[in-house]
């Protein structure tokens, strides 16, 4: 009877083997598959809004529309609130009446760059279409704790503080009420 135990498990014990490798084989590759479908689908997220997608749009006629070029003599004997969005941005038309309410409320003018004015955003390598404008931007002078700030220069929305040519402070991407309140009294700019 042992004998025949063991050549029973001799004959079934590779076919168990076999079995399990099939079946870790169909499991590794249905989870190639999906994850290739996931990456695929993941491709295909849109991350941003053509102009005429974004929700509403969003007006811009509270704010002073500048260049980037201009901001140095907007800010050589001020110090200003400069935010650079864009129409694609859903975030910007998001944050467009946060930052009008608090600019209302505190009595300032905020200036506004149209970044789409400075880089090609849809275009593969976000080309600059106003180099004067761009290089302004991404040199300008910045107070301790803001070395790196234009290093998200393109992100929008982008809130800067500016004193006298120089980067003070400011917020990057869509932020609350209260968050920017704190960011301009954190630079100075409110009291």
């Amino acid at each position: 009877m042992k004998k025949e135990t063991n050549d029973i498990l001799t004959f079934v014990t590779p076919f168990i083997l076999v079995l399990c490798v099939i079946v870790i084989g169909i499991l590794l590759a249905f989870l190639f598959i999906r994850v290739g479908d996931l990456a695929k689908e993941v491709k295909e997220i849109k991350t941003q809004l053509t102009p005429e997608e974004v929700p509403n749009g969003y007006d811009t006629t509270p704010f002073k529309e500048i260049v980037g070029k201009d901001i140095l003599e907007e800010s050589k004997d001020d110090t200003i609130v400069v935010l650079v969005a864009r129409q694609s941005c859903g975030y910007c038309a998001l944050y467009a009446p946060v930052i009008t309410k608090v600019s209302e409320n505190y009595d300032f003018t905020v200036r506004y760059v149209d970044l789409e004015k400075i880089i090609d955003i849809y275009s593969p390598n976000w080309d600059v279409i106003d180099q004067e404008s761009y290089n302004a931007m991404v040199s300008l002078p910045t107070a301790s704790g803001y070395e790196t700030f234009m290093d998200d220069f393109g992100a929008t929305p982008m809130t800067i503080v500016i004193k006298n040519g120089k980067i003070i402070g400011g917020v990057v991407g869509y932020v609350e009420e209260d968050t920017l309140i704190k960011a301009l009294k954190d630079s100075g700019f409110l009291k």
